[in-house]
């Protein structure tokens, strides 16, 4: 180290610190070991550095204005950053680069001028202070000011000093044509000279509407051109090709309006004059065969072929009628006209040939079970076709091949026909096992119920296959059906509502007692089983009441009522009826004693109660779903 010590023992002290070889060490005062140019004593070097080691840079070493120069360097002003050794030259009455002169050398243009002298422009030579000034838009002489006339106020591409004698229109400069507006537009001084260019005698000025056209001006004639003439703004109508024909009507176009119509056009029947000479529909007859296609000549190239002519067969229209002869069509789709004969068998399509391309197949042909119609005949098919598309064909037992209803297995209908080919007709089984088939009128062969016969209930069926269901139908107008209660429905006076009528024998209200036995007669209301009220106004109507079927009163004994009772077991009335004074006929009724009760039992039932049991046995009967 550098301590005056011999720190590695080795004798000497200090020994090996001169690092850059200048001769002194940092222990002898090198200020700067690393730098041989450095040290006590060393002459200072214009690098901003302390080369003597006195801890003073020199004055002259540094660059005050930061131009990159000291003053030691040459820099003859180092307060003033655009002086220094190489600056360029500036209007500015320094010495910038630092060569002695100030402002030297600044007239690039050689014009005698700088700009420090006022030279606006020292890139051309015409440009300086005492410079004239020229027609060019530029400040020559430096000035600061253009010319008014230097400039191009209208944008018209020239400019006053050029001859633009007013700088203010653009239609307005020398050379520019000459308009018809009252205006010098050349600048040569005549206005508006020289502008009937088609010398007709007519300007632009003078409303001349096409000056480049002598034959257009105001009042000339028109010219059957589509052109505005006469300059009055009217093309008139006939020089107007109006239907795009390209023929006006002043070239001869004689309806304007058709577009078909004008010289030269086609004559066409139409009842018009096509090609405008003064004729109609003329020459029309082209295959002269004395009708015109005005007269219904279908095609006038051919002289053949003509409104009642015969037909050919040749497929074509030969009587214009708009038809071919039907023979004349391939109807059946096999090719070839149908009245020809194409297999040369003797028969055409018209004369049964089904197959015109086939000699083997005609109407003379042997028909063969083989699959094919050889004989023309769809009844007598081979059978290998199922024509019909019913599954079967002919040769299988199809007994109609053309009917796809009918083949062995169809159902059997109704129909007169023998649906399922088994040589019977109408057989179609009894289905519900009622004994009548369907073909014998069972309207539902699946119910066994529904026959024709069959008893009608209340269900609201067809069960007689009479096409009504007669329960439900008022059949006598009162108003009430027997579904509804009416116990005799072709006596309109016998419905629920009516009145009982006490003497005539008959259930009038269809309660199901008749006449004295009706509560509406006698009064008596007692409906218990074990009433024997005898009395004239008992009205029990129990099945039990001994008094209302067979009792000993004076209501049914020898009254002459219609009802017999043990009173009138002999006959002593000499009616020849069972009863000692009933005087009608009636049930017979024994009168053995009831030996629960003691009371007679009765071994007949009273109409009215038989009616009521009858009801209560339809209205019991269990509907059909």
């Amino acid at each position: 180290l550098c301590d005056f010590i011999d720190n590695d023992c080795d004798g000497p002290i200090d020994e090996g610190l001169d690092v850059d070889g200048d001769g002194f060490t940092p222990c002898e005062n090198d200020c700067d070991d690393n730098d041989a140019l450095t040290f006590p004593g060393a002459a200072e070097q214009c690098d901003g550095m302390d080369n003597d080691c006195d801890s003073v840079v020199p004055v002259d070493e540094i660059d005050d204005d930061g131009d990159g120069f000291a003053e030691c360097a040459g820099d003859c002003d180092d307060a003033e950053a655009t002086a220094y050794p190489g600056a360029p030259e500036l209007c500015d009455g320094i010495d910038n680069d630092c060569d002695g002169n100030a402002d030297d050398g600044l007239d690039l243009d050689g014009d005698g001028y700088t700009p420090c002298d006022g030279d606006c422009d020292d890139g051309d030579p015409a440009v300086n202070p005492g410079a004239a000034e020229i027609c060019n838009g530029l400040d020559d002489d430096c000035d600061f000011v253009v010319p008014a006339d230097e400039t191009d106020g209208d944008a018209d591409g020239m400019m006053g000093c050029a001859g633009d004698c007013d700088d203010a229109d653009a239609t307005v400069y020398a050379g520019a044509p000459e308009l018809c507006d009252f205006i010098d537009n050349d600048c040569d001084g005549p206005i508006d000279e020289g502008l009937d260019l088609d010398g007709d005698g007519f300007t632009p000025c003078e409303d001349d509407c096409d000056d480049a056209d002598p034959l257009t001006f105001p009042g000339a004639a028109e010219q059957c051109d589509g052109i505005d003439n006469g300059c009055d703004g009217v093309v008139p109508d006939d020089e107007l090709d109006l239907d795009g024909d390209g023929w006006a009507g002043c070239e001869g176009d004689c309806d304007d309006a058709d577009p078909n119509t004008f010289p030269g056009a086609v004559e066409v029947c139409d009842l018009v004059d096509n090609n405008c000479d003064g004729v109609i529909d003329e020459g029309l007859d082209a295959d002269g065969d004395g009708v015109t296609p005005c007269d219904g000549d279908c095609d006038d190239a051919d002289p053949l072929v003509f409104p009642g002519q015969v037909e050919d067969c040749n497929g074509i229209d030969d009587d214009c009628d708009g038809f071919l002869w039907i023979d004349e069509e391939d109807l059946d789709g096999i090719g070839g006209m149908d009245c020809i004969d194409d297999d040369g068998d003797g028969f055409t399509e018209v004369e049964g040939d089904c197959q015109d391309e086939e000699p083997t197949v005609n109407p003379d042909a042997e028909e063969a079970c083989d699959g094919f119609d050889t004989d023309c005949d769809p009844s007598t098919s081979g059978g290998g076709v199922d024509y019909d598309g019913d599954g079967v064909t002919g040769c299988d037992g199809d007994c109609e091949e053309y009917d796809p209803s009918i083949f062995p297995g169809a159902v059997e209908l109704c129909d007169g026909i023998d649906n399922d080919c088994n040589d019977v007709i109408d057989d179609a089984p009894d289905m519900d096992g009622d004994g009548i088939a369907p073909c014998d009128g069972d309207c539902d062969d699946t119910d066994p119920f529904v026959y024709p016969g069959a008893e009608e209930i209340c269900n609201g069926y067809d069960d007689d296959c009479d096409a009504n269901t007669n329960e439900l139908v008022d059949q006598d107008g009162d108003g009430e059906s027997a579904c509804d209660g009416d116990c005799d429905e072709y006596d309109y006076t016998i419905h629920s509502g009516a009145d009982e009528d006490c003497e005539d024998g008959i259930d009038n209200d269809c309660d199901g007692d008749i006449d004295w036995d009706d509560v509406d007669c006698s009064g008596d209301d007692d409906d218990s089983a074990t009433d024997d009220d005898d009395s004239a106004m008992d009205d029990d109507d129990s099945v039990m009441d001994d008094d209302d079927v067979v009792d000993d009163d004076d209501v049914v004994d020898d009254d002459d009522s219609a009802v017999t009772d043990d009173d009138d077991a002999v006959d002593d009335d000499d009616t020849g009826t069972i009863g000692d004074d009933d005087d009608s006929s009636g049930f017979v009724i024994e009168e053995p004693t009831n030996p629960e009760c003691g009371c007679e039992s009765t071994g007949g039932v009273s109409p009215s109660a038989l009616a009521l049991l009858l009801l209560i046995g339809i209205l019991r009967r269990p509907r059909r779903s």
